[in-house]
């Protein structure tokens, strides 16, 4: 559970470098903890470049969060680290691979997945499209507030 750290940092560094938002170290943690939770790490030269934690149940292996150093990306650690993790999926006779989320279809070169999904894609899976979430409005005064938080919200992420 210690080697969470790894992660933290792996991550921390990422989101300073991309401006992008990541889960709490308490998130991460809590995570961690589950007993169907599996924390790896790529290490080299005695750093670690590269971690990744995925969840398994009786039939796939989810992977749910990653992150490598920017010497990890030179040595393209998520690769390897991808690799490994279907490897031992399919030692524990998992029938699937769930590499959680893709960009849309015609996502525009911004997207911030776009760099994740074109990784995602050189395994050659099968894309899955689930039929998303949705919002079932039970007060519209409250739903509206609740609209202009999150729109303010997403306009301070992005500034």
């Amino acid at each position: 559970p210690e080697d969470i750290k790894h992660l933290i940092e792996l991550q921390s560094n990422l989101a300073k470098s991309k401006n992008i938002n990541i889960f709490s170290e308490n998130y991460l943690k809590t995570e961690l903890s589950q007993p169907f939770a599996t924390l790896y790490l790529v290490e080299h030269q005695n750093q670690i470049i590269a971690a990744g934690l995925v969840f398994d149940d009786d039939s796939t292996r989810y992977n749910l969060q990653g992150a490598q150093s920017e010497q990890g990306r030179k040595l393209h650690a998520t690769g390897i680290l991808t690799i490994q993790l279907i490897l031992d999926a399919k030692a524990k006779k998992l029938k699937c691979f769930d590499f959680w989320g893709i960009a849309p279809e015609n996502a525009p070169k911004s997207h911030p997945w776009k760099g994740f999904t074109a990784f995602k894609k050189t395994f050659k899976g099968e894309e899955v499209i689930y039929a998303g979430t949705y919002d079932i409005i039970m007060n519209r005064f409250r739903y509206s507030i609740y609209n202009v938080f999150r729109k303010f919200n997403r306009f301070l992420r992005k500034v």
